[in-house]
């Protein structure tokens, strides 16, 4: 081929590219596709005023779409929780949490994340039970070191046996009468009983056993029959839900709080109006009496000298000699240590029922002189 044709090649395919240039002048460039989101979410209800045994349940029209959602205000990633099943909003948000914004999003592989949905609710908790007294925190000396402790809500009463079978669903007490506290329950009973409680009326329960989470149904069938399991019983003190008061606890509210007037017994010097106890009950009567007939102390508080000694929170142990702050004994352990009861019963001489009077039972002793009241934490508005 001699260098002219060449150069005539050249030319021509020039051209060519040249007239393709010009002839794609004038035109609007190919738009990229769209991107293809996923189907997004519905909330129900999307928001509002909600009891806390209320539940949110996140559903979308696409049934192959994975749905995540997050509850701290973030946008959910695939890496955030996955929806499975209503969400209840007891259970949901953090105890003491009033307000709380819940997000969700839908992924599908071959599709873009759908939009994010949110959706703001406000917690209204149950009512706190008529008989529950607040209890405004404070300092006292416990005869070893001052303690403080915070402001917390105690029940008026010792827990009756009517209320202990309408949530555990039997009763267990030798001397029978709805309005008699309950007794021969334990402190593995006790702890129970706050937490089925607590699932009942929607609240976060406090204490959760190992890794077996809130619910004593998931608990192993034997983790009240043997007193070395304490060891696995945590107690979240944040949580809303019913629990035994602490041995401090306890002491300072019998004491009449911060307006402590020196007192021997739980509201006065003279414990016959104030208590039922040897004297008085045991040698005539011998059993337990209905709560609340005797005089209360400076608090409100019926019963918190004799009637039933009460199972408190604390290993027993002796007092740290320094200052504490909401001191709640040492740790349970694996040596199934007895834990502390207040008050006295019946069955007690004076001595056993004054304010600063204390005693012990192993976790699953059982014994009809020794019962429980309930405490919970005190709601700060929000």
């Amino acid at each position: 081929m001699s260098k002219i044709q060449r150069r005539g090649g050249y030319l021509l395919a020039a051209l060519l590219v040249l007239g393709a240039v010009l002839a794609s002048c004038g035109k609007d460039p190919v738009a990229p596709p769209e991107p293809v989101l996923a189907t997004p979410p519905q909330l129900d209800p999307p928001s509002g005023d909600l009891d806390s045994l209320d539940v949110i349940t996140i559903t979308c029209s696409d049934p192959d779409v994975v749905i995540k959602y997050t509850l701290d205000g973030s946008d959910p990633t695939e890496l955030s929780a996955r929806y499975t099943q209503p969400l209840q909003l007891s259970q949901l948000f953090p105890p003491m949490v009033r307000n709380g914004v819940l997000k969700a999003r839908s992924f599908k592989p071959g599709r873009y994340p759908s939009l994010t949905v949110s959706g703001a609710y406000t917690i209204e908790m149950p009512p706190l039970p008529a008989s529950f007294v607040l209890i405004p925190g404070g300092t006292f000396n416990n005869g070893s070191a001052n303690v403080n402790v915070s402001s917390f809500y105690l029940d008026s009463f010792e827990l009756t046996q009517a209320s202990y079978q309408a949530v555990m669903g039997a009763n267990p007490s030798y001397f029978p009468g709805p309005d008699k506290p309950v007794e021969r329950v334990s402190w593995f009973d006790a702890i129970a009983y706050c937490n089925r409680r607590s699932i009942r009326e929607g609240l976060t329960p406090c204490y959760s056993y190992g890794q077996q989470g809130m619910d004593p149904d998931n608990w192993p069938l034997d983790w009240n029959q043997n007193d070395i399991n304490h060891a696995y019983v945590y107690c979240n003190w944040d949580a809303t839900g019913y629990r035994l008061p602490t041995e401090m606890e306890w002491m300072f509210a019998a004491r009449g709080g911060s307006g402590f007037q020196g007192y021997i017994y739980p509201g006065g010097n003279n414990l016959g109006p104030l208590g039922w106890y040897l004297d008085n009950c045991g040698a005539v009567y011998g059993s337990t009496q209905s709560v609340g007939q005797k005089q209360a102390n400076e608090l409100g508080l019926f019963d918190m000298a004799g009637n039933v000694a009460e199972i408190v929170w604390d290993v027993f142990s002796a007092y740290p000699g320094t200052y504490q702050v909401d001191y709640r004994g040492p740790n349970p352990t694996l040596a199934g240590e007895p834990h502390c009861v207040r008050g006295g019963s019946f069955q007690s001489m004076e001595e056993v029922c004054r304010v600063d009077a204390r005693g012990q039972t192993g976790c699953t002793s059982l014994f009809n002189h020794t019962g429980f009241r309930l405490a919970r934490r005190a709601m700060s508005a929000k």
